[in-house]
């Protein structure tokens, strides 16, 4: 099964954006090779009334199914053994995009500022959001709760990563 990974970007002569994208094969027992390098010339993600690689690159994915490979490899250079475990690499997959996509609006700035204190607020408010809509039994109003736990999920990584001294 080929896939395809976007690993960078330049514009062609018509303006247009490229993104080379390197093919990876998954070979079981081999795990995750490069086979070959070509350019693929896509519109501009910025450019208004243009879908853009993002949705391009989505479409791909679910055809090519690019999220199982990548699970079947984790799993496997980790050495899991429980079936449930993979359920879990495609939620911490998730909350990888979602902080990659926050990341671009936010930046480094605001945990940089507050570090783990800052993290641990943020932490307790949405925890306070999520029991207040349990203890009333109500949906809300504004994101769903499930975006609330991937929020708490991408705080614990991103808490350990300033911990480590490594937040930039």
């Amino acid at each position: 099964m080929s896939n395809i990974r976007p690993s960078g970007r330049s514009t062609d002569s018509n303006g247009r954006v490229v993104y080379p994208n390197t093919f990876i094969e998954w070979k079981y027992g081999e795990g995750l090779t490069n086979s070959h390098t070509e350019e693929e010339s896509v519109p501009n993600p910025n450019e208004p009334g243009v879908g853009g690689f993002k949705d391009d690159f989505d479409e791909i994915k679910a055809k090519i199914g690019i999220e199982d490979t990548l699970v079947e490899a984790l799993y496997k250079a980790l050495g899991c053994t429980e079936p449930l475990t993979k359920r879990i690499i495609r939620v911490v997959l998730d909350d990888i995009s979602t902080f990659d996509r926050k990341q671009r609006d936010y930046g480094s700035g605001n945990i940089s500022a507050f570090g783990e204190w800052g993290i641990l607020l943020r932490c307790s408010d949405k925890l306070a959001r999520m029991r207040n809509l349990y203890e009333k039994e109500v949906g809300p109003s504004n994101e769903a709760i499930d975006d609330s736990w991937k929020d708490l999920s991408v705080y614990g990584a991103i808490a350990r990563v300033v911990r480590a001294g490594e937040w930039e």
